[in-house]
């Protein structure tokens, strides 16, 4: 994901929480006709379960395309808006979790924001395979932070790509 001037949601970000509430609301909408057959007697009982089914699964896709649509508003929010500061990595610790085949670390550091007190964070982070190895402590990385709650931030991955790739006349050909 590369970080531009203006950071834009990509189309799949914003594909999949209008289908969630699309197709939540949409279940929501066939349930409450099917109870509203059984109580009038005209559906067969069978159907019980496809709406009880429907009654679970509507309001969790509700309410998933909901968090999924708020996460993404405010990381684009942050990534637009926050200021630029450095986090510099005091401790890692690797986590048991895994993101897309990514692990998990927990970073503590300090983010220093020009004009305001540096402050203690820590995140949970799946950076990139390919930069991995730039996490050690006392290592800086660019990071995006949200102006009215310091501890709230972004690590800028494509300001850490573009710092560490050599520019494209060093490369040999075929890179």
């Amino acid at each position: 994901m590369k970080i531009t001037p203006e950071y834009r949601t990509s189309p799949a970000r914003r594909f999949w929480p209008l289908f969630l509430v699309v197709a939540g609301t949409v279940l929501l909408a066939a349930t409450a006709v099917m109870i509203a057959g059984m109580v009038a007697g005209r559906f067969p009982l069978f159907l019980m379960a496809v709406a009880g089914n429907l009654a679970i699964w509507s309001p969790i896709m509700l309410v998933a395309g909901i968090v999924l649509r708020v996460h993404y508003a405010r990381t684009e929010r942050l990534l637009n808006h926050g200021l630029r500061g450095t986090l510099r990595i005091l401790d890692i610790q690797q986590t048991a979790s895994r993101v897309g085949g990514r692990g998990v670390v927990r970073l503590t550091g300090s983010v220093a924001v020009p004009a305001r007190a540096a402050t203690q964070v820590t995140v949970r982070v799946a950076p990139p395979l390919h930069l991995t190895q730039l996490l050690r402590r006392g290592a800086e990385l660019p990071v995006k932070v949200d102006p009215e709650i310091p501890t709230r931030l972004r690590i800028d991955w494509a300001a850490v790509e573009d710092a560490t790739t050599p520019p494209t006349s060093l490369c040999p050909p075929g890179w």
